[in-house]
C-alpha cells in the first residue's frame, strides 16, 4: 500500500510539472512589446522609424570589428590608393582584390538593406493606426520611411546591380521560404521604381527642408532627418548611375538573384 501511494504521489508530481512547463512555454511574458503596442504609441512608433534609419551606412566608422550596422564603413577608403592600418577592415579586402561573392560582408549588406526595407514597409503599413500621432507627423514620417526604402534599394543597386523589388509587401515570419525566392527586376524597372518613389515624395512635399522658408538659413535641427534636399540629391545620383554603361545594357545583370533573410 505504501508503495502504491508513493508511485501515485510521484505520478501526480510529474503531471503537475508537465502542466506547469506547458503553461510556462505557452504564456507570453508581460514585458514583451508587440507591433500593436508599437503602433499605438507615438514614442514607440518613432523609435521604430529611428530603427529604420540605422541601416544608412556610416562611412566614418572604418575600424570595422563586427556587430552593429552591417552596412557601415567600406567605400570611402576602398580605392587603389587606400590603405588602412587595421587588417580586419573590409575596405582592405576590396583594395587587395580578395572580396568576392562568398565574402561575409557581401552577404551581410544584402541582408541588412532588406531588413531596412522590410521595417520601412511595416512602418508604412501600420502607422495610420497610431491614434497617438497627429496627421502631419504621420505624413512626414511616412515620407521619410518611403525615402529610406528607396535609398536602400539604390544602395543595393550600386553594389549588386538590379535588385529584387518587394514593393509594399510585409513578410510573415511563418511564411514559406519559397515565397521569398524572387527574380531580380530589370535595370530599367529598378531605376523607374526608385525615381518614381522620389518624385511622389517630392510632389507630396511632406518632408522637412534643410533651409528656412523665411530667410534660407540652414536648419541644423533637421540634419539627422531625410529632408527634401537629401531626396533631390540622391535622385540625381540615381539618374547618373542609370546613364552609366556599367548598368545600362550590361547583359551580366540578367542572372537570377534571390532574397535571403
Amino acid at each position: 500500500m505504501k508503495t502504491i501511494k508513493k508511485y501515485t504521489f510521484s505520478l501526480i508530481i510529474i503531471i503537475l510539472s508537465l502542466t506547469s512547463c506547458s503553461d510556462y512555454f505557452d504564456s507570453i511574458p508581460e514585458n514583451v512589446t508587440t507591433l500593436d503596442d508599437v503602433f499605438s504609441s507615438r514614442v514607440l512608433a518613432l523609435q521604430w522609424l529611428s530603427n529604420v534609419y540605422q541601416y544608412l551606412p556610416d562611412e566614418s566608422e572604418q575600424n570595422y570589428t563586427g556587430g552593429g550596422n552591417e552596412t557601415r564603413g567600406i567605400w570611402t577608403p576602398a580605392s587603389l590608393e587606400g590603405d588602412l592600418p587595421w587588417e580586419h577592415c573590409n575596405s582592405n579586402y576590396v583594395n587587395n582584390g580578395t572580396i568576392n561573392q562568398s565574402s561575409g560582408y557581401v552577404e551581410s549588406m544584402w541582408k541588412a538593406y532588406y531588413k531596412g526595407i522590410q521595417k520601412a514597409n511595416i512602418y508604412l503599413k501600420r502607422i495610420d493606426e497610431c491614434g497617438d500621432m497627429d496627421e502631419a507627423t504621420k505624413l512626414r514620417t511616412k515620407a521619410e520611411a518611403r525615402a529610406l526604402r528607396s535609398i536602400y534599394y539604390f544602395n543595393l543597386f550600386k553594389i549588386y546591380g538590379p535588385f529584387v523589388n518587394i514593393g509594399d509587401e510585409v513578410y510573415n515570419n511563418e511564411a514559406d521560404v519559397s515565397s521569398m525566392i524572387r527574380e531580380r527586376s530589370t535595370v530599367d524597372e529598378c531605376i523607374d521604381y526608385i525615381v518614381h518613389e522620389f518624385d511622389v515624395i517630392l510632389s507630396e512635399d511632406h518632408l522637412f527642408s534643410h533651409f528656412s522658408s523665411e530667410d534660407g538659413t540652414f536648419q541644423t535641427q533637421f540634419a539627422g532627418n531625410i529632408t527634401k534636399q537629401a531626396v533631390e540629391a540622391i535622385r540625381s545620383q540615381v539618374l547618373l548611375y542609370s546613364a552609366s554603361n556599367l548598368f545600362n545594357g550590361d547583359t551580366y545583370y540578367t542572372i537570377v538573384c534571390y532574397i535571403y533573410s
